[in-house]
């Protein structure tokens, strides 16, 4: 028997006569497949979650869920726990008229009950708003929709353009192997010396050891021990742990 499917504005279809939602999210972090099974594990663990299937080539989640039992928020924050990212778009706004703080609370208050908005910024000094729209969910339009809809008119800033959550996630990770790489030379030099006793002494020296191998533990290497330890604790393993 065949189901119509309504579309809502939120970007989340759903079953007509039904509470049954489903949204397909993109994920920032992952690394392997076991990453992949922890999100996986993690969202069919929520209640009201009928399906969850995450795909390591495609980045994305797509999710089934009762809609009168878990909201996407909660799903959000079930990836976020776990030292991953859901990406988002970032979208600034001129609306006239915030120019005063209840008027600035009355929009962020309006735009972060849409479906899809992961953050708010207005700033009443430049007339203008910034949003976080999740990929795959959040719209545009929607926003521009609830702000008419409030009494604001809005009109997207042309010298601002959406970001590339995955540029800026490569920018980071080489930014992150170069200082690892830098600090990790001491590590090396002194391994040489201790098999061939050659190379200069001073870098061999425990102290110079230890120091550049925390900097790198807990400066480029913090990601991979926060989601090891945010895996830990919701005993799921991978490949920070």
């Amino acid at each position: 028997m065949a189901t119509d499917t309504v579309e809502h504005g939120n970007g989340v279809s759903a079953p007509s006569g039904s509470a049954a939602g489903g949204v397909t999210l993109e994920i920032g972090g992952m690394t392997c497949a076991t990453c992949a099974l922890s999100i996986e594990k993690t969202l069919k663990q929520q209640p009201g979650v009928t399906k969850a299937q995450v795909n390591l080539a495609l980045e994305r989640a797509d999710i089934r869920f009762d809609a009168g039992q878990v909201a996407l928020p909660e799903l959000m924050q079930a990836v976020t726990q776990l030292g991953y990212t859901v990406r988002h778009d970032t979208v600034t706004l001129w609306v006239p008229g915030i120019d005063e703080e209840p008027r600035r609370q009355r929009v962020e208050s309006m735009l972060e009950a849409l479906d899809g908005v992961a953050n708010v910024r207005a700033n009443m000094t430049t007339g203008s708003v910034t949003v976080d729209l999740v990929r795959g969910v959040g719209r545009l339009d929607a926003v521009q929709a609830a702000l008419r809809q409030g009494g604001f008119d809005a009109e997207v800033a042309p010298a601002v353009s959406s970001s590339d959550p995955r540029r800026a996630e490569l920018a980071r990770a080489r930014r992150n192997f170069g200082m690892a790489l830098i600090f990790t030379l001491p590590v090396w030099v002194a391994m040489v010396h201790t098999l061939l006793g050659i190379g200069p002494t001073w870098l061999a020296m425990p102290i110079v050891v230890a120091l550049s191998a925390t900097v790198v533990q807990w400066g480029p290497g913090m990601g991979f021990t926060r989601r090891a330890w945010m895996n830990l604790r919701h005993r799921n393993a991978n490949m920070d742990v």
